[in-house]
């Protein structure tokens, strides 16, 4: 008895082999030496040609034929009406007598319904084929081609650079994101330090800088007056670059650097652009300095000056862009005025890492990891004054994860309301030592201050959406009664404060619950909208559809 499946309209010819499991259904014609293996699927009126070679799992839909040269590795999919060819030049004169042209399908490739695939060709491992393409040429694992002829979607990714802590998480998922939608892409930041990560695809760093404080000095003169550094990148882009072909510039970055170099390219090749700001100068102008890192003495004294200059020249490359990306809607509302295709894209949190975990604990642990920056950008005054008030109630210890300057910053707080025994400060840990932290964390802490000119607006710190990725109550210190707690208010994710009190019975709500539990849980509403790799495909999307 036969252990797979035949409808009784189909044709099995002698000298067939097929695997357990496998189905075949409605007019179909397997011909002799043809080996399917198990578990297969093959829809109404497919033809498999004499000595073809079909691995596991694999589904062919309905009225395909696979002629003879051709072979389906495991975990193949074909849409309907896919074409196959076995000759390359096919004439009723010269007939091809069994010299065939081999195509080869790797495992877990996809082709699109209607798609047409000319032999003499690989499709890679996990390719996809879009519905209509026409395959002329081999195409490389995990691509995805589209078109006629078929062709894989190819970006220039710009960027200011991978800088400690962090090395640039938006950046990375980008480039995460044109992997995973199976487009090609190069990367040219600036090197600022080696990169300790392993990354799945080459970086071109390009020094600017000989490491000199002089030679530092002198460059931010001449970039000053005459954009050099802007200038020389966008050089540099153009003679690395400019033989190859794209289909779009994406540049991200938190300043001016190197919006000239993605306009410039995408002038020159006729091709669009999307800017991607993570940090705008108007969103902390009393306190510029300090957060985008310009507090050298020289930049003090020509903090007026460059940062006119500055926003002269960032408004003109916003102008010239096809689309622009920011990261709150304040930041988009401000960069509207010069750019009306502005979109908003949140920093999100990393569903390979951030994501909920039951893990009982037998201490109540409230904590934070991260840039601790102090007043004015940040203010937990309030949580130290609340935590005073309840210590002699609830045994919570305070783990904190921040830099040299961070646990300066917050030792006079520590002080002043008498609680060193329960606070324990260290520095930076690993991002799957973060993730540990949190599941075994209570109180999951961002902080902030009330938006303001002096304390900066539109700060939505990546620390608040890895709290919800883990869903773990939130307490924001203090509210910035702006974009953070709206967005806190929106997904119900936990507590923007404004006074102690707040404070006292949102700490006391989630000790009640570790009490009851071993752990805390805040479910979030709408919360697959702030995943990372949501919003970087969704920023995929907009620079695909930009338009010239």
């Amino acid at each position: 008895m036969n252990n797979y499946f035949v409808h009784e309209s189909s044709y099995i010819d002698e000298n067939v082999q097929i695997g357990e499991g496998t189905k075949i259904w409605h007019f179909c014609h397997i011909q002799a030496g043809a080996i399917i293996g198990k578990n297969c699927s093959l829809g109404q009126n497919v033809n498999i040609g004499p000595g073809v070679k079909i691995g596991n799992n694999v589904r062919i839909q309905n009225n395909v034929s696979v002629y003879e040269g051709v072979e389906l590795e495991d975990n193949v999919f074909v849409g309907p009406s896919c074409v196959f060819t076995n000759v390359t030049h096919p004439s009723v004169l010269s007939p091809a007598h069994g010299n065939y042209t081999k195509t080869l399908v790797r495992e877990g490739a996809s082709l699109g319904a209607n798609s047409t695939l000319i032999c003499g060709n690989t499709i890679g491992r996990n390719a996809r084929v879009a519905a209509g393409a026409v395959v002329t040429h081999d195409v490389p694992d995990g691509a995805l081609v589209t078109g006629v002829p078929a062709k894989q979607k190819r970006f220039l990714v710009l960027a200011d650079g991978m800088g400690a802590p962090a090395y640039n998480p938006r950046l990375r998922a980008i480039c995460d994101a044109l992997i995973n939608n199976g487009h090609a892409f190069n990367l040219v930041i600036e090197k600022i330090k080696d990169i300790p990560l392993s990354l799945s695809y080459p970086v071109d760093e390009v020094q600017l800088y000989n490491g000199s404080q002089t030679d530092w000095v002198l460059k931010n003169i001449r970039s000053l007056f005459f954009d050099w550094k802007n200038r020389r990148f966008s050089t540099y882009i153009e003679q690395q670059y400019g033989h190859n072909q794209y289909d779009a510039v994406i540049c991200t970055t938190f300043h001016t650097f190197p919006l000239r170099a993605a306009i410039e390219f995408g002038e020159r090749h006729h091709i669009p652009v999307t800017l991607d700001l993570r940090d705008i100068i108007e969103q902390a102008p009393g306190n510029a300095h300090n957060y985008l890192g310009h507090n050298q003495g020289v930049y003090r004294f020509f903090a007026g000056i460059y940062n006119h200059i500055n926003l002269k020249r960032r408004n003109h490359w916003l102008r010239k862009a096809q689309c622009v990306t920011t990261v709150s809607s304040w930041h988009t509302d401000i960069l509207r005025r010069y750019n009306q295709n502005t979109n908003l894209i949140y920093n999100g949190f990393d569903e390979k890492f951030f994501h909920p975990k039951p893990v009982k604990n037998n201490e109540f642990i409230i904590s934070y990891a991260g840039k601790y920056f102090g007043p004015p950008l940040q203010d937990a005054s309030l949580l130290f004054e609340a935590l005073g008030k309840l210590k002699e109630t609830i045994p919570f210890k305070l783990k904190i994860h921040t830099d040299s300057q961070g646990a300066k910053a917050l030792h006079p707080l520590i002080e002043e309301f008498n609680i060193s025994d329960r606070v324990f400060i260290e520095n930076y840990i690993s991002i799957n030592e973060v993730v540990n932290l949190y599941h075994k964390s209570s109180i999951l802490l961002v902080f902030s201050n009330r938006a303001s000119a002096e304390t900066g607006h539109g700060m939505m710190t990546t620390k608040f959406f890895e709290a919800i990725g883990v869903e773990k109550p939130v307490l924001l210190v203090r509210s910035d009664e702006e974009c953070l707690a709206a967005v806190i208010d929106k997904t119900q994710a936990g507590l923007a404060a404004t006074n102690k009190e707040q404070i006292c019975q949102f700490i006391r709500q989630c000790y009640e619950q570790w009490l009851s539990l071993g752990y805390t849980h805040q479910p979030v509403k709408n919360k697959t909208e702030f995943s990372r790799q949501v919003q970087s495909k969704k920023l995929i999307h907009l620079a695909t559809s930009a338009k010239i």
